[in-house]
């Protein structure tokens, strides 16, 4: 039930109802897909949208000497009609990341009708960061808590798929 909630939450703000949510599940929990279909319906609708793993991200920039790369990609964030952001979590021990992300939050605080969807593996109260400010402020997001799948609802799932791989 509260995960049909929370799919809901999530199909509104990529139909650009403002707010932002805050999503945690296990690894393997959905919580990425979920993301990445909100980024997808958004682009659908017509909306800008941009889909960020931070993960992703890290690797990229980690090669980099310079901040000023880092510190431009999430200043030209705001811009998106629906920002998704997912693997909150991985900027953790990383302070100059921090920083740059709570300065996105900031500036989309202002902008009302700002679309935010964040994903994580921890609770934003449970969240390793230097920056309490940025703990702070994820925690102004809705947050939903995403249920990990029985096995039965794993062959449902794998059944749609394959269904809709034509593979059936």
């Amino acid at each position: 039930k509260h995960d049909s909630v929370a799919v809901e939450s999530v199909r509104k703000l990529s139909q650009g109802s403002a707010g932002w949510i805050y999503l945690t599940g296990s690894h393997g929990g959905g919580v990425s897909h979920l993301l990445q279909a909100c980024s997808a319906a958004a682009l659908k609708a017509g909306f800008s949208a941009m889909y960020v793993d931070i993960l992703a991200l890290l690797e990229i920039f980690e090669q980099s000497v310079d901040d000023e790369p880092v510190a431009n990609y999430f200043d030209a964030l705001e811009n998106f009609d629906v920002l998704v952001i997912d693997n909150i979590d991985a900027v953790s021990g990383r302070q100059f990341c921090q920083k740059q992300l709570f300065f996105l939050l900031e500036r989309l605080k202002n902008k009302p009708n700002a679309c935010l969807l964040l994903g994580a593996h921890t609770l934003a109260n449970d969240l390793d960061f230097d920056l309490l400010d940025l703990k702070s402020r994820l925690k102004w997001a809705t947050g939903f808590q995403l249920q990990r799948l029985n096995d039965a609802q794993k062959v449902d799932l794998l059944q749609f798929k394959a269904n809709r791989l034509g593979l059936t």
